[in-house]
């Protein structure tokens, strides 16, 4: 009997002792649960929803930005629309003759033959207008001597002008047309690759068809017929 009592009480004090016993099982497990519930550091996620993310207020900012440039656009615009460019006035024939360097041997004339007043006149006039270099084929002694003699001139000179109606190039039918000048007489006016004028003095070719005048047409010439 004491040896039983002996040997159930070297059982208990061996199992009390094991090191997987209930003591050593319970003992490691807060350790277990102390680092499971330090998993609080993973819960750090506020850092995440920092204010970094709502800064996007500064992308609407830009809007107005752009909405001001489109406004300098429209007023560039609006500039560009209000600056036209008016047309010059027509000039009438004696102006025409006047500002043309061209024709400064037949402004001479028209002034000694005082028709000046007659070529800026309502008209309309179509004037074949001899050139300087038209002029210059006249010899010289022959030339001073016209434009001395007033009547003379005056009977040349409205030789090259035809009234009441302003020809351009264009209105002369092909082939030959008669038309009446102003001083009374015929001219033959005949249009195929150019335009030839024949008088009872002379002939000549249109070098330079349509100036426009505000009372009718000028056809410089070659040559004084």
């Amino acid at each position: 009997m004491n040896t039983f009592i002996l040997f159930s009480s070297v059982m208990v004090s061996v199992v009390v002792s094991r090191p997987d016993g209930p003591v050593g099982h319970h003992a490691g497990h807060p350790h277990h649960h102390q680092v499971h519930h330090g998993a609080q550091v993973h819960h750090s996620s506020p850092v995440h929803h920092s204010t970094v993310h709502h800064s996007s207020p500064v992308h609407h900012i830009a809007h107005p930005v752009h909405h001001s440039v489109h406004q300098v656009h429209h007023n560039v615009h609006q500039v560009h629309q209000s600056a036209p460019v008016p047309k010059a006035a027509p000039q009438t024939i004696a102006e025409l003759v006047v500002g043309n360097p061209n024709f400064s041997t037949l402004l001479a004339a028209v002034k000694a033959a005082g028709l000046v007043d007659t070529l800026s006149g309502e008209g309309p006039f179509t004037v074949f207008a001899p050139t300087n270099s038209a002029f210059d084929k006249v010899p010289t002694d022959a030339l001073n001597s016209l434009l001395a003699d007033k009547e003379a001139l005056t009977a040349v000179l409205l030789r090259h002008v035809v009234p009441g109606a302003a020809l351009q190039g264009k209105n002369i039918p092909p082939g030959a047309t008669k038309l009446e000048t102003a001083g009374g007489e015929e001219i033959t006016v005949t249009r195929d690759n150019y335009i030839h004028i024949t008088s009872s003095a002379g002939t000549a070719d249109v070098v330079l068809f349509d100036v426009i005048a505000s009372n009718g047409v000028v056809h410089a010439v070659n040559s004084v017929f």
